[in-house]
């Protein structure tokens, strides 16, 4: 867990096309709240300078929890020492999937999965360095 706490800094020659296509700066900034409670920002610039921030907080103990106004249920997971699963589920279905992982080299991986109400799968990886 303490691998993915810090300000992370988009690689985009590592980053998958879609995401270098639309955004060319992002930052995301993880801490720690409390044993279990993490806070989660992301930043960024689009490739047409309009820029964006998102920013929530997960009980990463498993346990589904209603997001904020809606019908979603997020539910984040710990997974070793450096890995960092967040579920978002709609009527007891998948709607997306983020795996944010420490690799080896230092590197932070995040993979994001979208799923349709079909079943389909979309995925998209990106890389981050570790600015602080």
């Amino acid at each position: 867990m303490e691998k993915l706490i810090g300000k992370w800094e988009m690689m985009p020659e590592k980053t998958e096309a879609p995401i270098k296509a639309i955004r060319r700066n992002n930052t995301y900034t993880i801490k720690k709240v409390e044993k279990n409670k993490m806070m989660i920002q992301s930043e960024w610039v689009t490739t047409d300078n309009k820029s964006g921030f998102i920013g929530y907080t997960v009980q990463a103990d498993g346990i589904p929890r209603r997001e904020f106004s809606s019908d979603t249920k997020l539910v984040a997971k710990f997974r070793g020492k450096n890995v960092l699963t967040t579920s978002k589920f709609k009527d007891d279905q998948v709607e997306s999937m983020v795996i944010r992982e420490v690799l080896d080299s230092g590197e932070m991986k995040l993979t994001k999965i979208d799923v349709s109400p079909k079943g389909e799968q979309v995925k998209y990886i990106q890389y981050y360095k570790k600015v602080d």
